[in-house]
């Protein structure tokens, strides 16, 4: 067939137009992507493709109720070998500044999670509250006994993939307080038993919170685009089939994450890598001097701690 010459310019522009369409010329990633908004992978640029055969069933589809499955979530995830090496605290800058009052993320989520109406100092300082701690069921009404965990711990997350991020990014994890799975009031004793360890090698010890607990954990990873070494996959994905099966959690928004340099180790002065520490060779647990109140100091083990009121007098505690 001959093409008129105005078809082949038709056909011409149009290709012009698809091709102009399909292209990303800038390679940013976007952090507004929602796991379960679309199935369409070519729109979700930054979540990590499960590589294993659980990836064929892996479709991530929202349920009339706007929740998703969530062992469709882990089965998205990166299966692959941790990166154990450099990780230090202070490479996640954390508790800083993170809403319009000026609150930092500690006393954003004290305020948040408290299950009374908490007493605040104006703007921020929480002063009194009731916490529960879903790890142990216990109820906390001292703040100085309340530690705010990261549900994907911040050595965790190095290992599965933070070692790649920049130093703005790891600060943005660390303090995230956009997604309530990210970080949860709970018992100084139980943040300590769960320490770096993954779900294979710790779970809460109140088990009706098991489930809640794994959900929780993959929506953080698919958050941030954060792989799974191979036995915390196996144990996670089979207690998703199992004890948890059909366990549905909200839609997950992806967070922007942006690669940079391996960060230089850092050496500790009196007063701290970056001049926030007011005290160092303390113990949790030590009275804290009364001008230390509110501010940070480093603990012997090399665990930054925070000069906090213990309703029987400011000691420092664990931050």
């Amino acid at each position: 067939m001959v093409r008129s010459p105005r078809h082949t310019v038709l056909f011409v522009l149009g290709f012009a137009i698809s091709l102009t369409a399909c292209s990303n010329p800038t390679g940013t990633t976007s952090g507004v992507v929602e796991i379960g908004a679309t199935k369409s992978t070519a729109e979700r640029p930054n979540e990590p493709l499960a590589d294993d055969a659980d990836s064929a069933s892996s479709e991530v589809v929202v349920t009339a109720s706007g929740k998703v499955d969530a062992l469709a979530v882990a089965n998205r995830l990166v299966v692959a070998n941790e990166y154990p090496s450099g990780y230090e605290r202070d490479y996640f800058r954390h508790w800083v500044t993170v809403d319009a009052a000026g609150c930092s993320a500690r006393e954003h989520v004290l305020k948040q999670e408290s299950i009374t109406l908490p007493q605040v100092d104006s703007p921020c300082y929480v002063v009194a509250g009731d916490w529960y701690s879903a790890y142990d069921g216990i109820t906390l009404s001292d703040r100085a006994e309340v530690d705010i965990d990261h549900m994907v711990p911040l050595k965790e997350a190095w290992d599965s993939g933070a070692w790649r991020w920049d130093a703005e990014t790891r600060e943005r994890y660390a303090n995230d307080v956009a997604d309530r799975r990210s970080l949860i009031a709970v018992t100084g004793s139980s943040n300590g038993s769960k320490s770096d360890n993954d779900p294979s090698q710790w779970m809460p010890s109140v088990s009706s919170y098991r489930c809640k607990y794994l959900g929780d954990w993959v929506a953080v990873k698919a958050r941030w685009s954060l792989a799974m070494d191979a036995s915390e996959a196996g144990y996670v994905k089979k207690q998703l089939r199992t004890s948890c099966a059909g366990l549905k959690i909200a839609k997950i928004k992806k967070a922007l994450v942006s690669f940079g340099p391996l960060p230089s180790p850092t050496t500790t002065s009196a007063s701290g890598s970056s001049g926030e520490y007011v005290a160092t060779e303390v113990q949790a647990g030590w009275f804290c001097k009364t001008e230390h109140r509110g501010q940070y100091g480093l603990a012997s083990n090399g665990r930054r701690v925070q000069c906090a009121d213990s309703g029987s007098g400011w000691r420092w505690k664990y931050a």
